[in-house]
């Protein structure tokens, strides 16, 4: 049997519905227990023994830490445990901010894109209220004829992109294009 398989069949013992019930009865015991042997000593001298009482007693004063190194050790680990975890859970999120933040502006920008194309696809190209520029650019050649007219997606010094009625266009510029 391999080491995940065990810690699976442990957690699902610990876990299933029986373990759980009888999980939270110890606690509550314990700590009705606790309450009544250090809060209300009266109640315990009536109803046990005094060498029990003493017993248990002498027991949780051995294993406070002052008196128990096993105790500090286990405190300190536990802490220790808890510092990790929680160092753990904030790597985590900021790393998730990492992610979150650009893909929030990715998100934005491609609903941009698309109500921009499903208005040149609607109303074609136009101009704006209270606006000097047109919806659409046109690349044209030397002599004034358009060469691609429509939404421009991208250019860089060797290529351009359009994008109008007839899909998405990329092409080289040309030598004569302006």
């Amino acid at each position: 049997m391999g080491t995940s398989s065990l810690i699976i069949k442990v957690f699902t013992f610990l876990f299933s519905t029986p373990t759980v019930y009888w999980l939270l009865v110890f606690v509550v015991l314990l700590v009705v227990i606790s309450y009544l042997v250090f809060i209300r000593p009266r109640f315990i001298k009536k109803w046990f023994p005094k060498w029990l009482v003493n017993l248990v007693r002498k027991s949780v004063s051995y294993l406070h830490w002052d008196n128990n190194n096993l105790t500090k050790v286990v405190g300190i680990r536990s802490a220790l445990s808890y510092l990790v975890l929680a160092l753990i859970y904030i790597i985590l999120a900021i790393s998730l901010f990492w992610v979150v933040i650009p893909w929030a502006a990715n998100y934005k920008g491609h609903e941009v894109a698309e109500r921009k194309r499903d208005t040149y696809l609607k109303k074609g190209c136009f101009y704006e209220k209270d606006s000097l520029w047109s919806n659409c650019m046109s690349l044209k050649s030397k002599d004034g004829k358009t060469i691609y007219k429509g939404i421009l997606i991208a250019h860089t010094k060797e290529h351009v992109a359009f994008f109008n009625s007839k899909g998405t266009v990329i092409a080289k510029y040309q030598k004569t294009a302006l």
